[in-house]
Formats: structure tokens, sequence, C-alpha cells
């Protein structure tokens, strides 16, 4: 019975760090207004890169803490990449091709998504 309360505790644990940067997405929008949406793209892609190399850390040497981590600084970074993401889209592309642009982002997102999962199994 322990073990099943403590496995309880570390989901919410993932769930409420998983969830937390949403909670403070108002904050997440004071660099994309202060900032150039390019700048903030171009810096939190760099920022994803070290997340994701601490996380391939934190699974090389099993490291409980440092995945728990690595799982609130992704979800950070992708509170912060969003945005951006969807607002430098109309300083890139003309009107008549806003829908095709985001049609590809979804594309590439989804696809990348359905590879994750393929390769998982």
């Amino acid at each position: 019975m322990k073990d099943n309360a403590q496995r309880d505790r570390l989901e919410f644990l993932v769930g409420v760090l998983f969830a937390a940067p949403s909670f403070f997405s108002r904050l997440v929008r004071l660099p994309r207004d202060r900032f150039s949406k390019r700048s903030v793209t171009l810096w939190t892609k760099v920022f994803e890169i070290g997340v994701m190399l601490l996380a391939v850390l934190s699974l090389a040497e099993p490291n409980f803490p440092l995945a728990l981590a690595a799982i609130f600084l992704v979800c950070t970074q992708g509170a912060l990449f969003g945005p951006s993401k969807y607002g430098l889209l109309p300083e890139l592309l003309p009107a008549e091709k806003l829908s095709w642009g985001n049609g590809v982002l979804e594309l590439g997102r989804f696809w990348g998504s359905s590879r994750a999962a393929c390769a998982a199994r």
C-alpha cells in the first residue's frame, strides 16, 4: 500500500511540474513583448538544447531529481517558444500565406510527435 501512495505522490508531482509553466503564462508574455520574436525564438531553441542535454544526463545516470528538473524546464521552454513561434509567422509570410504556414508548422509538430511515439515503442 505504501508503494502505491508514493507512486501517486510522484505522479502528482510530475503533473504539477508539467502544468506549472502554463500558470505563469502572463510572465511568459513579458519577454515576447519586450524582445523581437526572432530573438525569443532563437534563444528558446538554444535553451531547449541545453534542457535536452540535461534530460539525457538524467536518464544516462538515473537521477530522478534531475529528471524532474528537466520536465519542468522543457515545459517552461514550450511555454516560451509556442507564442513566439506563431507570432513570428505574420512577420515572415504575406497575409495570403499565413494559413499555409500555420499548416506547415502543425504538420511538422504532428509528424515529429508521431515519429517520437513510434520510436518509443
